[in-house]
């Protein structure tokens, strides 16, 4: 009679090589050694109830500091304020899995930037008893996303003031030229013709110069923002596409001028947006000061859109950038049908990069 063969535990995982058998507490084992992602689990609160190496090395923290807290700590401020960890357990528990990156909080007070994916875990019932969150330092490809954008804004400012030279110095100096020519000739010949040329030769370089004046840097230095504002405002009314209103009560900006045309290029890429996909009938532009911070809102009452769906192309991401750069925050408020509004949140004293 042969001997019954043991039962295999239940428990165990398979291993690669047949003939060795990763058991429960190998298999744990084996997570606590990952260096290279934050692996942990939460309970249903948020309380972090385990660490691995990963999550020490990227966070800063050893177990026993860390194990009983809520992983809150490892929001910044602004995101605990507005409630973004809730909100985040809140999505992965009824979605089953939130997928995140953003800026997060070290030990030590530095940040990184993480990705992160929390995945809900459920009882037999599907009532969720708890979370896995497995973070992920992306610090270093942020920067160099950053580094990248970086040249590309200051690629598209050297190319503004190239045109802006250009317009003022050569193309319009040439149709100066020629209405000078064209007065000339309707002094001596009298003609209707001479007189439409010479209105349409007028109206193309009140033009040249309007656009010469928005796209150079110089703007900022020769007007200031609101004045800049009310300035590119009064050009898109003309338009007639839709009512522009810009709200500003503190003429007075304490902001350098690097942050001034960080947000007047902020307003021009949010308006040139409105032009062309928002179908909007008003917009309105607040800028407001209030306790050291810079407070921007493009609003337009327009089709709206869903914001994580919609493909992020290069001018939304420079508006991002543009707000990171000057150490501020952009947010995109929208829905289909609702309209859209772009908020820009830039504080007074850190120094632009």
């Amino acid at each position: 009679m042969r001997p019954k063969k043991p039962k295999e535990n239940l428990l165990a995982v398979r291993h690669p090589f047949p003939d060795i058998l990763l058991d429960e507490s190998i298999y744990h084992k084996m997570i606590e050694e990952v260096e290279d992602y934050a692996i942990l689990l939460l309970d249903t609160t948020g309380m972090v109830i385990n660490w691995n190496k990963g999550a020490e090395k990227i966070k800063g923290y050893r177990s026993e500091e860390i194990i009983g807290r809520s992983f809150k700590i490892f929001y910044t401020a602004d995101d605990r304020e507005n409630h973004v960890p809730e909100k985040i357990l809140a999505e992965a528990a009824r979605l089953g899995k939130s997928v995140q990156e953003g800026w997060r909080v070290r030990k030590d007070g530095s940040m990184f930037w993480g990705s992160v994916i929390i995945t809900s875990i459920h009882e037999k019932d599907r009532s969720v008893i708890g979370f896995t969150k497995v973070t992920r330092d992306l610090t270093q490809r942020k920067e160099m996303e950053e580094s990248m954008l970086n040249a590309i804004v200051e690629t598209q400012e050297r190319e503004r003031k190239e045109i802006s030279d250009e317009l003022h110095d050569n193309v319009n100096q040439k149709l100066a030229t020629s209405k000078l020519f064209l007065e000339r000739a309707h002094e001596e010949c009298k003609s209707g013709m001479l007189t439409s040329a010479e209105k349409n030769l007028v109206e193309a370089l009140q033009e040249i110069r309007n656009i010469s004046h928005r796209i150079s840097p110089n703007i900022i230095f020769n007007l200031g923002l609101p004045d800049a504002i009310d300035d590119l405002a009064e050009s898109i009314n003309q338009l007639k596409k839709f009512k522009t209103i810009f709200y500003c009560p503190d003429r007075h900006i304490p902001a350098g001028p690097d942050v001034q045309l960080a947000l007047y290029r902020i307003i021009q890429e949010q308006m040139n947006n409105i032009l062309k996909y928002a179908d909007a009938k008003q917009v309105r532009i607040e800028l407001i000061q209030h306790e050291r911070q810079l407070h921007l809102a493009i609003s337009d009452n327009g089709r709206g859109f869903d914001f994580m769906k919609v493909k992020k192309g290069l001018g939304i991401q420079n508006i991002f950038f543009r707000a990171e750069r000057c150490k501020g925050k952009a947010a995109f408020i929208t829905a289909p049908g609702k309209g859209c509004t772009v908020k820009i949140n830039i504080p007074l004293h850190p120094p632009v990069q």
